[in-house]
């Protein structure tokens, strides 16, 4: 039994849809459950782990991760971290992960489990990451998204797809050759959230290099190939890219991915809950029913804790509160009335069967932890033009692809001078960097840049590569790339970033680095920037034929 099973941790119920003395006791009931499928260390388990649903009592599946993590952090988030952790120890040399794992670490089948792995260490690790947590995790983490993406988008096409009915998240709807709108979303939240963890722990450089353009590229198939303007929603597409019409879980997915724009995520979350095909009190269906199908779809309890793990990273508000409470209401009456948590949330159980044990109703404890665990604050809703300059983030970039070095000193002095400081200091500061630098002064150049950056508040991209080039003219290249890596960070588009971080990797003498970063920058920038694209061509020729280095 668990080392935590003695304890009394029962977190206070917070405010609830529900009766207060009901939610209490539903509450309770989840976490005895949670607790009872708890075990220590053991095997190819290093930290805490959680039995799987299931009949073999020896084994994780690594397709309740999230679900897990959304209920433990709510009671201890020390073990929703070892649960990460244990998942985390049996991964394989290429990167892969088992689906199901026993603690001898025999792995029963040979599917990948979903692409949600570091969205849950993202929610374990909390606002402020443990040090030895992100030091432990990261780097498998990192790998096993490779290995991810390589899998389930093998071309690397920007297009991905299911490998098998097995793995697929709605395996009873699925078929080859689809794009599906569940899988590009899990994809997207997942290197989302690995980018996050990484710069909260303040190790993002390399992720920001490898695995942001990856970002854009998925952004890119769910703008222009899986949103549907004229429904205001997302369709999973065929071979063809015609839209498939009957609407799924799926089409609700991207609400996992953070950086969702507001305005695209208003009409899914009003379409989910407000009288959509799908909507419905006590749980979203996998799949809307249609007049000859034979029965209700199910109401999986393991779906309905993405959806709310989903549905947490919104603004909140009625509607949501609404789908919390009928959820809530769903599992309290079956509670009430059969003395357990339902797997199916829309199949009522027989009063008369006999009560299962709490092994068979883990994942729905979760969902019922996670339910009553309350929402995340409300973040703030970007504005009008904010929205669209997301959503139209390359054409804005385009606009700026061409400058030269000065012209980008000139642009970043007027944009940014009435940041932080008083407009004429902020004013004094850059156009004197601005003078020294034209002049090939970089010393001085380089200690306005940073006084600059000391005193402001805000994100400053655009200075932080001006300052970068600067120290790069100054030969000081450790402290040029520190620079290109934080603007990548402050600035995500920053295109003269990611080129100049190429052309400094080679400089220290790191090659195949360089070379990752440029043919990264070519590869991803080809079709849209074809200019500064030959320019990391040019460059890459050149760093091969160990010439003359070119410089920013």
């Amino acid at each position: 039994m668990s080392d935590t099973d003695s304890r009394d941790d029962r977190p206070t119920t917070a405010a609830s849809p529900a009766g207060t003395g009901r939610a209490e006791a539903l509450r309770s009931h989840a976490c005895d459950v949670l607790r009872a499928r708890l075990r220590g260390p053991e095997g190819a388990f290093p930290t805490r782990w959680s039995i799987a649903d299931g009949p073999a009592d020896d084994e994780i599946h690594l397709n309740e991760l999230l679900p897990l993590c959304a209920a433990w952090v709510g009671i201890d988030a020390d073990v929703a971290r070892d649960l990460v952790l244990s998942a985390l120890a049996v991964q394989h040399p290429d990167g892969s992960l088992p689906r199901r794992v026993r603690s001898d670490g025999f792995a029963p089948d040979t599917h990948a489990p979903w692409p949600l792995i570091a969205v849950a260490a993202d929610l374990a690790a909390g606002d402020s990451p443990h040090p030895d947590f992100v030091a432990e995790a990261l780097p498998a983490l990192e790998r096993h998204l490779e290995w991810t993406l390589a899998h389930h988008d093998p071309g690397d096409t920007g297009r991905p797809r299911w490998r098998s009915r097995e793995e697929s998240l709605l395996p009873d709807v699925w078929e080859a050759g689809l794009v599906t709108v569940d899988l590009t979303a899990m994809l997207l939240a997942e290197i989302d959230a690995l980018l996050s963890l990484a710069s909260r722990s303040g190790m993002s450089g390399s992720a920001e290099v490898r695995f942001r353009p990856k970002l854009r590229l998925y952004e890119r198939t769910l703008e222009d190939l899986l949103w549907d303007p004229s429904e205001a929603s997302y369709r999973d597409r065929d071979e063809t890219g015609a839209a498939i019409p009957r609407m799924t879980l799926s089409s609700f997915l991207p609400l996992l991915f953070r950086r969702l724009p507001g305005d695209v995520r208003s009409p899914i979350e009003a379409r989910l809950l407000s009288g959509a095909p799908l909507a419905r009190d006590g749980g979203l269906p996998l799949w809307e029913r249609w007049p000859d199908d034979p029965a209700d779809p199910p109401v999986p309890a393991v779906h309905q804790a993405i959806v709310w793990a989903a549905l947490r990273n919104g603004h909140g508000g009625a509607s949501v509160e609404r789908y919390r409470a009928g959820v809530l209401d769903r599992l309290e009456g079956e509670w009430i009335r059969t003395g357990r948590l339902p797997e199916d949330l829309g199949r009522p159980a027989p009063a008369e069967a006999p009560a299962p044990a709490p092994v068979s109703s883990a994942m729905a404890a979760a969902v019922a932890v996670a339910m009553l665990r309350p929402a995340a604050a409300a973040p703030a809703e970007p504005g009008h033009v904010a929205s669209w300059m997301e959503r139209h983030r390359r054409g804005f970039v385009g606009a700026l692809a061409g400058l030269a070095t000065l012209a980008l000193i000139g642009a970043g002095a007027f944009s940014l001078q009435r940041r932080s400081m008083p407009g004429s200091s902020a004013e004094a500061l850059l156009n004197m960097a601005r003078e020294c630098h034209r002049a090939g002064d970089h010393k001085q150049a380089i200690g306005l840049y940073r006084d600059f950056l000391a005193s402001s508040t805000e994100k400053n991209g655009t200075i932080r590569v001006l300052l970068g080039n600067a120290l790069f003219r100054s030969s000081r290249y450790p402290e040029a790339e520190a620079e290109y890596r934080k603007a990548l960070d402050e600035e995500v588009s920053s295109l003269h970033a990611l080129y100049n971080l190429g052309l400094t990797l080679d400089r220290q003498g790191r090659t195949a680095d360089a070379v990752y970063v440029l043919e990264a920058f070519v590869k991803t920038y080809s079709t849209d920037y074809p200019e500064l694209a030959q320019r990391a061509r040019t460059a890459l020729d050149v760093i091969r034929s160990s010439e003359q280095r070119p410089a920013p």
